[in-house]
């Protein structure tokens, strides 16, 4: 027997099958006391899964995340649009006006059309299309995945010795002001502390990663990749020393995580967005695309209710 299932954090229920994201000990690291967890539920087990935070009259996806989604099992497939329908009516019920879904790349379900499907099919519509790019991680060595002058330029890294390296936690201060100086020097706001990252690394050391390039001792390249599920790795941050910008040590840095993706059987490598508000940034979606990334949407699904 099926039931729809409404819970104020903390939670009896938990989809198993959850991205790190949408899992309770990682929604338990920020604020729960207006979040709440939609379940369809069968013989006790849950089997889909949405969290939604309340603001003002809104329910919003995906507060302290880069997505939320919906997310469900193969056994869920066929009753997605009943759950959906009863998400709306709980709504209505509850005085909500707007709903907002913030979904991952279609590389994050293999039945997210069908996904999309019910959701518009419900009258949900596109607010935002970010354009993400992820790269498949094959049998093939980074160097044949990538353009002609991005392997110049990883040659040009190896020509000058520097070297990937597997960075350990203790090593984050370091690590955190090249990406904190990167992300301001291209005008995007730093999103965590530094205590809040470190904090992410203790809670979740299995799927909290480090990893750096170096000319002899100096860090010129750094990236913080966190394991979202058994199939992808997301690179959350990076950063690069201005000061090697021509050698674009970000390749070389790619090229190391591609092969520790490829040691541990992930099948997809996540660089995320290269849009803001839906606003492409066309000279890092063409750096990516040269790195061998393929681009996907990534949309903000919005529900408009009267109540």
């Amino acid at each position: 027997m099926s039931h729809f299932s409404v819970e104020h954090y903390p939670f009896t229920h938990e989809f198993n099958e959850a991205a790190l994201y949408n899992r309770v000990e990682y929604l338990s690291q920020n604020e729960t006391d207006n979040l709440i967890r939609f379940n369809w539920v069968v013989n006790n087990k849950a089997i889909i899964g949405c969290n939604l935070y309340t603001q003002k009259h809104n329910l919003i996806n995906a507060r302290y995340s880069s997505f939320g989604g919906v997310e469900f099992s193969a056994e869920g497939l066929p009753e997605l649009d009943q759950f959906i329908n009863a998400l709306i009516l709980w709504c209505s019920d509850n005085g909500i006006a707007q709903v907002q879904l913030k979904l991952p790349s279609s590389v994050y379900s293999e039945n997210y059309d069908h996904l999309l499907q019910v959701l518009n099919v419900a009258g949900f519509t596109e607010l935002v299309h970010e354009v993400n790019q992820h790269l498949v991680v094959r049998e093939e060595i980074y160097s044949e995945v990538i353009k002609y002058n991005e392997r110049k330029k990883l040659r040009r890294c190896k020509e000058q010795r520097f070297e990937f390296k597997y960075m350990q936690s203790d090593q984050l201060h370091q690590a955190y002001r090249l990406i904190a100086d990167t992300r301001i020097r291209n005008t995007f706001p730093v999103s965590m502390t530094l205590d809040k990252l470190r904090k992410m690394f203790s809670v979740f050391p299995d799927n909290y990663f480090l990893f750096g390039v170096y000319d002899s001792k100096r860090l010129i390249a750094v990236a913080v990749s966190i394991k979202i599920n058994r199939n992808i790795l997301y690179n959350f941050y990076h950063g690069d020393d201005i000061e090697y910008r021509s050698y674009s040590p970000i390749v070389m840095l790619l090229e190391g995580i591609y092969g520790y993706c490829q040691r541990e059987n992930f099948e997809y490598l996540d660089l995320g967005i290269s849009s803001v508000h839906g606003k492409l940034n066309h000279g890092l979606y063409k750096f990516k695309e040269n790195c061998g990334c393929i681009a996907t949407a990534k949309p903000i699904l919005v529900k408009e209710l009267l109540y």
